[in-house]
């Protein structure tokens, strides 16, 4: 089919006799043609007629709106090729159809070649431009698709049910594992999800293969089995029955976190001591379309398997299904454990980034020690305080405060500190002096608060800040002296 074919194109035209000559173009040309004379029955049409294909607008349309105000009427409601058509050439004119989606300019009297060429053109372009816009929203309803899925699978409170069998085992795995089942058992084994999508298989019978799911209406027999006569199976058992095309299934449903995904289908074969009734297959040969002779010969090679050994299939493969269910949903939980660990841990930097910013700009020295061994981890700002820089005071511990402390005032701030290591407190604060390094001392405000405790409640790790308050505790050392001297 080329482009024009059974396309039917509004000619909208208030001159008689261009609409005659277009309309004889177009319908020798196999074109379904339909007229209208004003901007108003154009929308109207369009509105109403959703076999039209393409606009033939001319510009002019007297009284009432023009083209170009119809197209943008029609536009607005219905994504449709116009090309304008007019006698007008001249720039104000064209102009007008600048701001329009449409496909063309084509000017009357120009032939009907430019006339049909345009039109042409304008089905590639609209064509092209639909395709387009299905890839796009296909792109759209799989990105909806997988943000879903993602979802499910790593947000604590996301639906199970959105998730898919194949989105949770490994389909390579499963069928290595089939491949080589089958050579002990012989019975055919699929993996298939409760859309019909057979996801692992192994084994399966000619009479299937190459019968069954090759003609439309048998196929559907097949899905119809794989789906509907596989429901209300609970887990840790199984359900047996003859398919849609008379052969023995036995259905062992895998669920996942509560969830009926899937299905292991064990199946195509006859029971050992069951009668065959060829005349129903041959029957089913003549109803499909079948070779009867090929059909019948397929049938014949489909198993014939005891009970015990069918009983014994079915222990393996519920087994099997349990461990599909245990493994994919305990992979479904780590995954959400490592989704929900990685969100913490991202919290936990953006807190501590917030934390150093807040820090940062309080202008405030931090620690952290491990009382037992000594151990410390100052910054830049707390060695800053003193006028070193921290690589000046390195190695530290817990002496090199010691070290730049006022002897006279540890006394009161290890009175202080102990106190806070008893337990008395929920936070020890003091102030005490630090030598500065070029010989003066500063006044310090020193905070800190235990984070952790040995079993015999010995502290082990603590951290605090330092903020130096010389400037403070100047004003307020003048301040007595001022006291003094005016008693």
């Amino acid at each position: 089919m080329n482009y024009i074919e059974q396309k039917t194109i509004l000619i909208v035209e208030n001159d008689p006799l261009a609409t005659v000559i277009e309309k004889r173009i177009l319908e020798k040309n196999d074109f379904k043609v339909i007229c209208v004379q004003t901007g108003e029955e154009a929308v109207n049409q369009v509105a109403i007629n959703e076999d039209i294909n393409l606009v033939l607008m001319d510009i002019n349309l007297g009284e009432g709106i023009d083209g170009t105000e119809a197209s943008i009427i029609i536009l607005q409601k219905r994504d449709i090729p116009i090309i304008f058509i007019s006698s007008h050439t001249e720039r104000e004119i064209v102009e007008k159809t600048e701001g329009i989606t449409s496909y063309g300019y084509v000017v009357k009297n120009t032939g009907d070649i430019v006339l049909l060429v345009s039109i042409k053109m304008a089905f590639r372009l609209f064509e092209a431009k639909m395709q387009e816009k299905k890839k796009e929203e296909e792109l759209r309803e799989s990105e909806l698709r997988v943000r879903a899925k993602m979802a499910a699978i790593l947000l604590p409170e996301g639906d199970i049910g959105e998730l898919e069998l194949e989105d949770l085992i490994d389909i390579s795995a499963f069928q290595s594992l089939m491949d080589s089942f089958y050579e002990i058992a012989k019975i055919g084994i699929g993996v298939i999800d409760l859309k019909g999508k057979v996801l692992v298989s192994k084994g399966w019978q000619d009479i299937c293969t190459k019968f069954h799911r090759v003609h439309l209406s048998s196929a559907q027999n097949c899905f119809y089995s794989d789906t509907q006569l596989t429901l209300n199976c609970e887990h840790g058992s199984y359900k047996a029955y003859r398919c849609k095309n008379n052969l023995w299934d036995l259905s062992i449903p895998i669920i996942v976190g509560g969830k009926h995904l899937g299905n292991i289908i064990v199946g195509q074969f006859f029971y050992q001591n069951e009668i065959i009734d060829y005349q129903l297959f041959r029957e089913q040969a003549k109803k499909y379309g079948f070779d009867e002779e090929e059909y019948l010969e397929s049938l014949d090679k489909v198993p014939r398997v005891s009970q015990d050994t069918v009983e014994k299939v079915i222990i393996f493969y519920s087994k099997l299904a349990g461990i599909i269910s245990n493994i994919s949903y305990s992979n479904l939980k780590l995954a959400r454990t490592l989704e929900e660990h990685k969100r913490s841990e991202q919290s936990l930097h953006q807190e501590q980034w917030r934390l150093q910013r807040i820090i940062e700009s309080s202008n405030l020295g931090t620690w952290e020690c491990n009382v037992q061994t000594g151990e410390s981890k100052l910054s830049d700002r707390w060695a800053e305080i003193i006028g070193y820089t921290l690589d000046e005071i390195s190695p530290v511990s817990i002496e090199t405060w010691r070290k730049y402390a006022h002897p006279d005032d540890l006394v009161e701030s290890d009175k202080i500190i102990q106190k806070h290591f008893n337990g008395e407190t929920d936070y020890y604060e003091c102030e005490y002096r630090m030598k500065h390094k070029d010989g003066s001392y500063v006044w310090v405000l020193g905070r800190g608060k235990v984070s952790s405790y040995d079993h015999t409640g010995k502290p082990i790790m603590m951290f605090g800040t330092h903020q130096d308050i010389t400037e403070r505790k100047l004003v307020e050392i003048e301040r007595e002296i001022l006291l003094r001297s005016t008693k």
